[in-house]
């Protein structure tokens, strides 16, 4: 019967750090989902057209669009061939 009730517990303690592993690795996905979704909503600010709401990937291909045009820029005034466009 000691046997029996040994195994129990260690069974219930392998569950308890499993569950535990869990939490900490879904409250560390969480916050690494909010830390993106902030820093989406700054550039969002930055590159927005008007008041409508932009998805993540259109916040994200405007933002690539400024930047490419701004390497453009910068380069243009020294002869460089921009082949972005």
């Amino acid at each position: 019967m000691a046997e029996c009730s040994s195994s129990f517990s260690d069974n219930t303690s392998t569950f308890a750090e499993k569950g535990s592993k869990r939490k900490t690795r879904n409250e560390s996905e969480k916050r690494r989902r909010d830390t993106f979704n902030r820093l989406i909503d700054e550039l969002t600010l930055l590159v927005a057209k008007g008041d409508r709401k932009m998805d993540k990937s259109s916040v994200l291909k405007c933002a690539i669009n400024f930047l490419k045009q701004q390497h453009c820029k910068l380069y243009n005034s020294t002869l460089f061939k921009c082949a972005y466009f």
